[in-house]
């Protein structure tokens, strides 16, 4: 059954409910602790231009005052007082081939993607310190033209989400330490797409051009904690994990709008309002750090993030007359891991990084405004020790996509509700940078 439109009885000649619509904008949320890298935008692979150069793999890192944001313990093993501040610069490509049988290739519009961070930690006596991160982990965007074949799903998508992180670590020996970290989680979401007109109680679209609707949220702050561990069984390895609870998000009076509607039928368009919550998975991470020689150190991570806990998606409308829906969703587990190396030259350092990654969502839920696939990451990083305390780290990374090929889609496109098959494929270049300074 197609939910009624929020236009006070208007529906939709697709199969699809506009409810969906929304359902796909939260889906874009929802990409957040799991998967740190998508197709249609992106996630850093690491705090940092160093994280980033070295695949993300800063689980066991000690002397790194970013890695915090993965490991609140590895507080408790700095020195001073540290200050960074970088962005990474994203260049994100997505091809998409269909609709199947057809093979007509579609680009998405080109894309610039920069979110900045800002790191702070103190260090005490009696082997303790404070740490507060500023960062936009978490993007992902997508801009399709208007007029495209998958219009009708998406034209538009822009998800960021600004983390505040305030965190405590304190070593309990000389070999162990523990940490605690508040995730302050302020999410924004702005999903757009096509909508064929229609007049009130009718299925059947209009001959007039379609008209566009426009879903944006933001939420207010969201909380979640973290915990880690920090141990040193020998002193050149270093053995780290945390766990980050799942966040109860909220979107709370998210604005629906229209445009594009036939001046005569603009009453049967109003505006909005919407709302609904959802669960981020919890994530259990874990890594090493060995440092075999003086100058050389390599690092792995794995981490496991529990997206089948995501299993249905509840959205409510201000207008009574538009019923409540549930989406049930297909989401499963995932296994991600990472793998780098550094190696310490005194003035420059080296690195290099690769990490693989699962996507959760199956091809049946798939959709260009969200067009997440399995992925690979290479990166390489350099450090430049421009004066004592001062350190400007630069990474460049490349994400290669599985070609994802969909011939299953419960996502109807078009008025008959075919479904939106074809392949996707996509690929990212970024351009991490930080500076870095320390005193004691």
């Amino acid at each position: 059954m197609i939910p009624a439109d929020p236009t006070g009885g208007l529906r939709r000649p697709m199969s699809r409910p506009l409810g969906r619509d929304l359902l796909l904008l939260c889906l874009i949320l929802a990409i957040v602790p799991g998967g740190r890298a998508h197709a249609g935008g992106f996630t850093n692979f690491g705090p940092s231009a160093r994280g980033t150069g070295m695949g993300g793999a800063l689980m066991g890192s000690i002397g790194d005052p970013t890695s915090f944001l993965l490991n609140p313990a590895s507080l408790a093993y700095l020195s001073g007082t540290n200050f960074s501040f970088g962005a990474t610069v994203m260049i994100p490509e997505q091809t998409f081939a269909g609709v199947a049988p057809a093979t007509a290739e579609t680009k998405m519009q080109a894309l610039v993607i920069f979110p900045p961070n800002i790191y702070v930690t103190h260090a005490f006596s009696g082997g303790w310190g404070l740490g507060l991160a500023v960062d936009i982990p978490y993007v992902a965007k997508t801009e399709w033209n208007p007029d495209w074949t998958g219009g009708r799903l998406a034209t538009k998508s822009d998800m960021r989400v600004v983390i505040i992180t305030p965190s405590f670590g304190i070593k309990v020996s000389d070999r162990l330490s523990v940490g605690i970290g508040i995730n302050l989680i302020l999410p924004k979401v702005l999903y757009e797409q096509r909508i064929p007109v229609t007049m009130p109680g009718s299925q059947t679209p209009l001959s007039v051009p379609d008209a566009y609707s426009t879903y944006e949220a933001g939420g207010g702050i969201n909380l979640g904690v973290q915990a880690g561990v920090l141990f040193k069984p020998f002193s050149n390895l270093s053995l780290g994990a945390s766990y980050r609870s799942h966040v109860g998000v909220d979107l709370e009076s998210g604005q629906l709008t229209y445009r594009g509607v036939p001046d005569s039928m603009t009453s049967q368009y109003p505006a909005g309002n919407f709302s609904t919550t959802f669960a981020i998975p919890a994530q259990l991470m874990a890594g090493a750090s060995w440092q075999p020689l003086s100058w050389f150190t390599a690092a792995a991570d794995i981490e496991y993030s529990t997206w089948s806990q995501f299993k249905s998606l509840d959205i409510s409308y201000s207008n009574p007359s538009r019923p409540a829906v549930t989406v049930q969703q297909l989401w499963k587990n995932t296994v991600n891991t990472k793998f780098g190396v550094e190696f310490d030259f005194g003035e420059i350092i080296v690195r290099g990084g690769i990490r693989r990654q699962k996507t959760p969502i199956p091809t049946q839920t798939l959709t260009p405004g969200m067009p997440d696939a399995d992925a690979t990451g290479y990166s390489v990083g350099f450090g430049y020790r421009v004066a004592d305390g001062l350190l400007l780290d630069f990474a460049y990374l490349l994400i290669h996509y599985a070609d994802r090929v969909v011939t299953d889609s419960s996502i109807p496109y078009n008025n008959g509700g075919d479904g939106f098959n074809g392949t996707y494929t996509a690929q990212t270049n970024a351009i991490a940078l930080n500076v870095r300074y320390s005193w004691n």
